[in-house]
């Protein structure tokens, strides 16, 4: 007699269940001057996603399988329904392998400023100029590196590798760069997927560093009273889940790269959703200082003026480097469940996901998502219950029924998947009555825990799918974006189209498979994954044509009132061309509020923009990590770099009149005078509704924003409204008093 489990779906429920439960212990806050290492022993791939020990494999029989045990009964599993699938939809053959080269051929020599590393040499920061410790961090985790490190070749690496292991460590680090006008490119978890951590080519001549900042990993404090918890960035997030798990403690979120990232590149990235509602506080470290809101680490939300952390979500490194993170804390939920439903069409599903979120049909909903028929074709393939007798016959009577009584026809159905968790588990059975009677409203067929359980399961299994598939000459990628909800359907089709027509084009055979797939939902509407593949075993130029593909859907994405991007991947250099297109005029010269140096060829904005918006050739410029940037040096000749104390009294061609003084601040400087039109050679006005701190505190010309390198003839000075000082340094004008309140509010 079998000794198997006849129950084992029964028996992975009760575990995932009871798998959160702790036993109750006293909570001992840690005092400001005790640190929790947050430590992880992990063997990550250096030429592809993930573990080593994690990766699919066909075996003699063709049968696919995911080795390792990182995802509990997903893993060790065979899956039945991949191969063929696969075969159907990407034409792939077993037979015809494309293996990877077993290590990077040419790396370039590194360039070192020896004025940079005789600086931070003596303050005990780590520095390596080895091979291997620059190619692992000079790059992310998108397809084209993963392609790049497996086929070709990198042009540029960083020269070294530096780890910081504290605040002041990062201080040292910044101040030095911007000394002797060395490049920095902060290092997360190297999880970045829109090439945020590509070195420049050919307009960088300068020494570049790579920060990695995974031994800044210490919880400082964590207080259970005030619910709070203060934590270095390079900690990574799932480490620090499991270190607060162990104390009945979450931080209430859970990204699909949440395994590798850093709780600052997170935050850098503004990623995982509403990650950011959890941040209280955070610091920062520029070339001109540490930016940090003091008070706010222990208080509730305060409305004291702006909130400059609010400033640095999302900015992708364009900003500083973020050393410290305060995050507000959740009681660990024990109970979790997930409820998966068909339906009818994508529309019917959209229609669902809509009434829960708006109507608010439960209140301890966790996340829900939504696949089209392709996308549920690929949830299918994911399936690792071995095929039998009894189970194939049950799913012909199943497949009949459904299309008989239900109106469920496969290539139309799609699949929502629910995720709910909370304290009470009859609370949690009514919510999980009302969501199939919601579903019931739109000709939805309740599908069970097992295809939601598999469905979350897929994001992150999907990494080490792309691969694998790369030895068999199919490559796959993935854009993200957000629209309303009355626009969802109309841009789906619209990219789907783009996506088709542009691999027709390009010569790819056979036709590319396109799977959309609902991630977050909001009241107003949703965000988009559109997952992509093709075979590119006869293309001459396979990265070329996926740059081609991508950059036709984001064009289409724009046009089609949708983001760029959402919450997975950012803005990097990939996509900030059609970033800056996505902007009004106004908004495209917003890019002059950071340091002159700091943006030139950056992640998010392109030197072109730059040069537009102030008139000026930006001879130093941001590169951007995937955690955080910092803008070294505002001089590239010879790479000395010119102490910035001395070069203040150079850039202009003014001084403040009587009754004034000067005040340096982040970077800015507030200037009053009027605009020139360099397209038309006129001048306009920009008219103020606004005068914080009262009207007679402000000249009648308004402020503008000024390149140091121009020569502008200014009619007055700016005041700041209590004290009269000029905010200035040597970088830029704030656009109007309104901005220039801000600032001055935020930063004083």
């Amino acid at each position: 007699m079998s000794e198997e489990n006849p129950y084992p779906n029964a028996s992975r429920r009760l575990e995932n269940i009871f798998g959160h439960l702790i036993e109750h212990k006293e909570w001992r806050t840690l005092s400001p001057s005790q640190t929790l290492a947050v430590r992880t022993n992990r063997e990550i791939k250096w030429n592809g996603h993930g573990y080593k020990d994690t990766f699919f494999k066909f075996d003699d029989r063709g049968t696919a399988s995911l080795l390792g045990n990182r995802f509990g009964h997903f893993s060790s599993k065979e899956y039945h329904e991949l191969r063929p699938w696969l075969e159907q939809t990407l034409r792939i053959n077993l037979k015809t392998v494309c293996p990877a080269q077993k290590s990077m051929s040419e790396i370039h020599s590194p360039e070192v400023n020896h004025g940079f590393y005789d600086e931070i040499r003596p303050k005990g920061v780590i520095i390596s100029f080895s091979e291997q410790d620059r190619l692992s961090r000079g790059h992310g985790n998108s397809t084209m590196d993963i392609y790049n490190l497996r086929y070709g070749n990198f042009n540029r690496l960083p020269d070294a590798v530096i780890w910081p292991e504290s605040h002041e460590h990062v201080e040292i680090i910044v101040r030095a760069a911007q000394k002797f006008n060395v490049g920095c490119i902060p290092y997360g978890g190297g999880s970045n997927y829109v090439n945020a951590l590509d070195c420049p080519i050919e307009e960088e001549k300068r020494m570049i560093v790579s920060l990695d900042m995974r031994q800044m990993n210490r919880i400082l404090s964590l207080n259970n009273e005030n619910m709070i918890v203060v934590v270095e960035a390079g900690a990574i997030a799932k480490d620090l889940e499991m270190e607060l798990r162990k104390l009945g403690l979450s931080l209430g979120w859970d990204a699909d790269s949440f395994e590798f990232s850093t709780v600052g590149g997170l935050a850098a990235l503004r990623s995982s959703g509403d990650f950011e509602n959890s941040i209280i506080n955070m610091k920062i470290v520029t070339p001109t200082g540490t930016i940090q809101k003091s008070g706010s680490n222990t208080s509730p939300p305060f409305f004291s003026g702006p909130d400059i952390k609010n400033l640095l979500f999302g900015s992708e490194g364009t900003l500083g480097v973020i050393t410290e993170l305060t995050f507000k804390l959740h009681y660990l939920t024990p109970f979790r469940h997930y409820v998966s439903i068909y339906f009818p069409t994508f529309h019917k599903g959209l229609l669902f996901l809509r009434e829960i979120v708006q109507r608010k049909v439960i209140n301890n909903l966790s996340d829900a998502r939504l696949v089209d028929e392709t996308g549920l074709q690929l949830v299918q393939a994911f399936n690792t219950i071995t095929p039998t007798i009894t189970t194939v016959f049950s799913e012909v009577i199943r497949k009949y029924y459904w299309k008989k009584f239900k109106n469920l026809k496969f290539g139309k159905m799609c699949l929502a998947a629910i995720l709910i968790d909370g304290y009470d588990t009859s609370k949690m059975v009514n919510d999980e009555k009302r969501i199939l009677k919601t579903g019931k409203k739109f000709g939805g067929v309740d599908a069970g825990y097992d295809l939601g359980e598999r469905m979350f399961f897929m994001s992150k299994g999907l990494p080490y799918l792309r691969d694998f598939l790369l030895d068999y000459y199919a490559i796959s990628d993935y854009l993200d974006t957000s629209t309303s909800w009355s626009n969802i359907e109309d841009l789906v089709v619209k990219v789907r189209e783009t996506i088709v027509t542009t691999c027709r084009a390009q010569s790819v055979r056979p036709r590319p498979f396109v799977a959309v797939r609902v991630d977050h939902i909001y009241e107003t509407g949703a965000s988009l994954t559109f997952t992509y593949g093709f075979n590119c075993r006869n293309l001459a130029d396979p990265l070329g044509t996926l740059r081609r593909v991508e950059q036709d859907a984001l064009v289409e994405i724009s046009r089609s009132n949708g983001s760029i991007s959402h919450h997975t991947t950012g803005i990097g250099k990939r996509k900030k061309e059609c970033f800056i297109e996505s902007l009004s005029e106004v908004g495209e010269n917003c890019n002059v509020l950071l340091p002159h140096g700091q943006i030139g060829d950056s992640t998010i904005y392109s030197s072109d923009s730059y040069h537009h918006s102030v008139g000026s050739s930006s001879q130093a410029f941001c590169i951007s990590g995937d955690n955080a940037v910092v803008p070294c040096g505002q001089d590239s000749g010879n790479g000395g770099g010119a102490d910035s104390s001395s070069s203040r009294g150079k850039s202009h061609d003014f001084q403040p009149g009587e009754g004034t003084s000067r005040i340096t601040f982040s970077g800015y400087q507030f200037v009053a005078g009027q605009e020139k039109n360099r397209e038309h050679g006129n001048t306009k006005e920009r008219k103020r509704d606004r005068y914080p701190g009262g009207k007679e505190n402000y000249p009648k010309t308004p402020c503008y924003f000024v390149s140091p390198d121009s020569k502008p003839k200014w009619n007055t000075i700016l005041p700041c409204p209590q004290c009269r000082a000029v905010i200035d340094s040597t970088h830029l004008a704030i656009i109007c008093p309104w901005l220039a309140y801000f600032f001055w509010t935020a930063m004083r």
